[in-house]
């Protein structure tokens, strides 16, 4: 979000961490901050008289949400089977209400041009800060 921020409005705001979600709603409900970032999930997730306080003034693209990863050591085999399992998992009965709980429902296989590639031509090295 901070790149697309610096590229797209040429604009570098302040972040201040408040450290959830709710927090960042209540902060700009209160007047503490004039705006707030978050992902749609968490906004989603909260009452209505919260969401209706709240006006979405910019939509990042839609990226990926926790990607799976292994480390290099992991064969290709094993990341495939754990893959292919997860996604088995998925599709059977009570795997849905099993993954939402722990907020991953629809898992999907990525795909690095379609989900990852864009974000390497932001850049976002450029964008890290130290200390945070």
């Amino acid at each position: 979000m901070r790149a697309q921020l610096k590229e797209q409005k040429q604009d570098r705001p302040r972040f201040l961490d408040v450290g959830t979600h709710s927090n960042v709603f209540r902060h700009v409900i209160l007047g503490k901050e004039s705006a707030g970032g978050s992902s749609i999930a968490a906004l989603n997730r909260e009452s209505q008289e919260v969401r209706s306080q709240l006006r979405i003034i910019h939509k990042t693209p839609d990226l990926p949400a926790f990607p799976l990863v292994a480390h290099p050591r992991v064969s290709e085999s094993l990341r495939e089977a754990v893959t292919e399992a997860i996604l088995r998992f998925a599709g059977d009965k009570e795997g849905p209400s099993m993954l939402r709980g722990i907020r991953m429902s629809g898992p999907s296989r990525a795909d690095y041009r379609k989900d990852y590639l864009p974000l390497e031509r932001l850049g976002l090295e450029r964008y890290v800060v130290k200390g945070e």
